[in-house]
């Protein structure tokens, strides 16, 4: 086993095999620039010291020609427009949530029609009511505006 730190101008090598090579390790510090390696495959960074990081590139049984060229840079995803897009589309179900609700609106319950049958409206009413755990000022002012509008109209039926 051999190991030849050194250093070079640029990272783009090519290293002649004339014999079988049984393993062949290559490690680039980084940062650097993107990397395609010849004959070699990549493996995991690895850190040697800390907070020194190295590329690693590495290969067994080889032989011709191993190193490393100039790669593609990764491209970062268009954070932007995936942004744009999901604000569009998120705004596009928020229109049609509102449209299709105001269309619709509350379904309104079927009037009763009798005394007795106002009665039993006013105390399933307040049964309802009475099951909420902790009401909020919008669910009693509901539940009080019913109330007193099935007492007027079982005193108008008389």
């Amino acid at each position: 086993m051999y190991v030849v730190p050194y250093a070079l101008d640029d990272p783009f090598l090519s290293v002649p095999l004339p014999e079988p090579t049984e393993a062949l390790e290559i490690l680039v510090r980084e940062p650097a620039p993107a990397l395609q390696a010849i004959g070699l495959q990549p493996l995991d960074r690895v850190e040697l010291e800390p907070g020194s990081t190295y590329l690693r590139f590495s290969g067994t049984a080889l032989t011709g020609v191993v190193g490393l060229e100039p790669g593609r840079e990764a491209s970062a995803p268009p954070v932007g427009w995936f942004s744009f897009i999901l604000a569009l589309a998120l705004s596009a179900v928020g229109v049609w949530a509102v449209q299709s609700g105001a269309t619709r609106g509350p379904v309104p319950a079927p009037q009763p029609q009798g005394r007795a049958e106002v009665l039993q409206e006013v105390a399933r009413l307040d049964e309802d009511f009475d099951r909420l755990v902790s009401p909020s000022a919008e669910e009693r002012g509901l539940y009080e505006a019913r109330r007193r509008d099935l007492l007027r109209r079982i005193r108008a039926l008389g």
